[in-house]
């Protein structure tokens, strides 16, 4: 499961820019994952959200980042949520 939401996250990402304060995230969230219930696999739900199979890279990618990388792009994403609303 922790691998899907890395996963997930990499996609929102890359997808729609950014997640906290993102109105989207809701409503994708509901319609890839949470709407079909129980009638599709788990595997299924990644892989039509994400478009890949689940797998471990944005997990594995998340683990290997530095503390001083990590802060950096935290910052980043900060300052850019910051300026986007004003």
């Amino acid at each position: 499961a922790e691998m899907a939401v890395y996963q997930t996250r990499e996609w929102f990402m890359k997808t729609h820019g950014y997640i906290v304060d993102n109105p989207k995230v809701g409503s994708v969230l509901r319609s890839g994952y949470w709407e079909c219930g129980n009638s599709k696999s788990y595997l299924d739900l990644v892989k039509s959200l994400t478009g890949k199979d689940l797998s471990g890279e944005s997990w594995t990618a998340h683990l290997s980042t530095t503390v001083e990388d990590k802060i950096k792009t935290e910052k980043e994403e900060y300052e850019k949520a910051v300026s986007q609303a004003d």
